[in-house]
């Protein structure tokens, strides 16, 4: 009998909770977002639940809700934008530094069979946006060369592979046959490696590493680096004063020309004797002017008369005896009267070329051909 009180009293419990969860339901069915949950109707003494489902719950459907779909336009726009091609924009390297600079310059630059080939093909079909057909000049004419000529020393790199190179930060190779070792500069990067030979003309440049720059505009820079791998032999001759070095491959083929200035006459002391036409102060005479120059390390001083003088040396590739003046600064004692200095410093700096008009004599010239001095070397005695 108790027993079955029990049973009773938790019978009658059970169905208290579910009428309970009905009240609750049909309190939010009117809740949008419970529209169409299910409705209980309850009958009897709550013995008994019923479900029910609404009109609207029936005509809907049981699924979770979705976020509304993108309109086709919409993803019609997002996929145009996708579509659209964005270009890249390169930065202009940066010269490496410190410890970064000399771990960079130990890796060789190398370039893959690709790019190679890509580029021998563009100079073989005379691809030269900036550089002029070397093929379409006339030869030069081709003299003895001196005695004690060698291919050690430095080089400007006047064309490579039938490529004119006209740019101003020219590049450059010199060969150190001492040390067995060559370096140079491609227009962005430098470059050094080793020199092997079998005698006569054979030329081998190895090991050669590299520093890692990006430049941009360098139009020759990889076919300069190319090229230097590809060397066998060398081929030197002269014209006039500009001696011509032809660097070969394998098979006879000139991959390289390079070109010297030979203005090394020009070393030494020189006095000043004539300035425009007229004489100047004689070498034994106090304000006698005077000039030291070195094209080995392209540097220029001497005195004018009153005050000293120092500068710098350019020779242009590109030009046969080429001589500039750059760079020059004075002292700054006042003069006697008379003083030529102005006239000496504005000659200078409008020099343009020199000529040895004798194994003794120099004169210098302007860009019109105007001759501004003569100068006479001298031959100091060591007491």
């Amino acid at each position: 009998m108790k027993y079955s009180s029990l049973l009773n009293r938790r019978a009658s419990a059970f169905a208290s909770t579910l009428a309970s969860v009905a009240l609750l339901s049909v309190s939010l069915s009117s809740c949008s977002v419970l529209g169409g949950s299910k409705s209980y109707k309850i009958s009897g003494s709550g013995e008994t639940v019923q479900s029910t489902s609404s009109p609207s719950a029936s005509a809907s459907s049981d699924k979770a809700l979705q976020p509304p779909k993108a309109t086709p336009k919409k993803a019609k726009a997002k996929k145009d934008k996708a579509a659209k091609p964005v270009k890249a924009s390169k930065k202009k390297g940066k010269a490496p530094s410190g410890n970064k600079a000399s771990a960079s310059a130990r890796k060789p630059t190398v370039v893959k069979d690709e790019t190679r080939q890509t580029l021998e093909a563009a100079a073989a079909a005379g691809a030269t946006a900036a550089g002029v057909k070397a093929a379409d000049k006339a030869k030069p004419a081709q003299s003895a060369l001196p005695k004690d000529f060698t291919i050690g020393g430095e080089w400007t790199i006047y064309s490579v592979r039938n490529n004119v190179l006209r740019s101003e930060d020219r590049p450059y190779v010199a060969f150190d046959l001492v040390a067995k070792r060559f370096y140079g500069y491609n227009g962005c990067n430098y470059l050094n490696g080793d020199i092997e030979s079998d005698g006569g003309e054979s030329l081998r440049l190895v090991n050669a590493i590299s520093t890692m720059r990006m430049c941009d505009g360098v139009e020759f820079e990889y076919l300069i680096n190319l090229a230097l791998a590809d060397v066998t032999q060398y081929r030197a001759y002269q014209d006039g004063r500009i001696t011509f070095l032809d660097l070969k491959g394998k098979d006879g083929q000139t991959l390289m020309v390079l070109r010297r200035h030979n203005m090394e006459f020009l070393n030494g002391i020189w006095h000043i004797d004539t300035l425009e036409g007229t004489a100047m102060p004689a070498d034994s005479a106090e304000d006698a002017a005077r000039m030291t120059l070195n094209t080995t390390d392209l540097q220029v001083h001497g005195t004018t008369g009153c005050n000293i003088f120092n500068g710098e040396i350019f020779i242009d590739p590109d030009k046969k005896d080429s001589l500039q003046f750059i760079n020059i600064g004075t002292t700054r004692m006042a003069c006697p009267d008379g003083s030529r200095e102005t006239e000496v410093l504005l000659a200078l700096e409008s020099v343009e070329s020199a000529r040895l008009t004798s194994p003794e004599h120099v004169t210098l010239y302007s860009a019109d051909g105007k001759q501004l001095m003569t100068l006479t070397k001298l031959h100091m005695v060591r007491e």
